[in-house]
């Protein structure tokens, strides 16, 4: 298995997700890429294992490679959703050469039986249950963070399904210029909802998410603005980050439960 994250954390693996809370191991070898000398020893072994050649593994911070030689069930956590992922299964028995994924999960559920309708995500969750997003910035309620480009997303657990309404307060530089109107669309689940204009400032937008679009466990959520700014660019600092949408607070409520 490769992955690609972004701090270094490591990759556990247990021989059964009941065994996860005692796990300690650490079965992964972590090349960290900005020393020349890894990313010539992650080379090497990429020439080894041959995986596709779709991905270039030497353009993330850190690329972790797991190899568990052994038959039966195995729970992995890699500590957050890596912006690629691969694995190759080898088997050692005559006529076994399946491989199934049972399913990932990221997160606490939201809308538990009894539970509260009402859940905000923290933002500071993004390091582990999101990709496309820059670093945390500021503290206590003025915390925030831009996605890096124009699309941000993470990943929810749902309990339970209805219609939710999914609430954000966000800006844009893009918006704040004027200029071409700018746009912001929610996915859930990779489709798309009303793409609604953003207005000058941080401000509320708010979507009325069906119930069909959601899935009970794992969803993935998408914020995705029209036009992303680079202040260098710009001429307002030497900040060379691409700046799409500057997520302030992220607010689910279920409004109508399924039975």
């Amino acid at each position: 298995l490769y992955v690609t994250t972004r701090r270094e954390q490591p990759v556990l693996v247990w021989p059964d997700v009941s065994e996860a809370a005692d796990g300690h191991a650490d079965a992964g070898t972590r090349y960290r890429l900005a020393s020349a000398e890894e990313r010539a020893a992650l080379q090497r072994q990429l020439g080894r294992d041959r995986p596709p050649q779709g991905v270039d593994w030497l353009t993330g911070a850190v690329v972790q490679r797991v190899h568990v030689a052994r038959p039966g069930a195995l729970a992995i956590e890699l500590g957050e959703a890596p912006a690629q992922a691969y694995a190759r299964y080898e088997s050692v028995e005559p006529g076994q050469a399946g491989l199934e994924l049972c399913g990932t999960v990221s997160g606490e559920p939201h809308f538990t039986s009894g539970g509260p309708t009402v859940s905000t995500v923290q933002l500071a969750r993004l390091d582990t249950i999101g990709w496309g997003w820059h670093d945390l910035e500021g503290a206590g309620r003025g915390a925030f963070r831009w996605s890096d480009g124009p699309e941000g997303g993470l990943l929810l657990q749902i309990a339970r399904r209805g219609q939710i309404s999914v609430e954000i307060e966000a800006s844009s530089i893009a918006a704040d210029l004027g200029g071409d109107d700018v746009t912001l669309t929610l996915l859930v689940n990779g489709e798309e909802l009303t793409a609604l204009p953003m207005s000058l400032g941080s401000r509320a937008y708010q979507w009325l998410v069906p119930a069909d679009r959601w899935t009970l466990g794992m969803n993935r959520l998408g914020l995705r603005v029209s036009s992303a700014v680079t202040p260098a660019a710009l001429g307002q600092s030497d900040d060379q980050r691409s700046l799409g949408v500057s997520l302030r607070r992220l607010e689910l409520a279920l409004v109508d439960p399924l039975q």
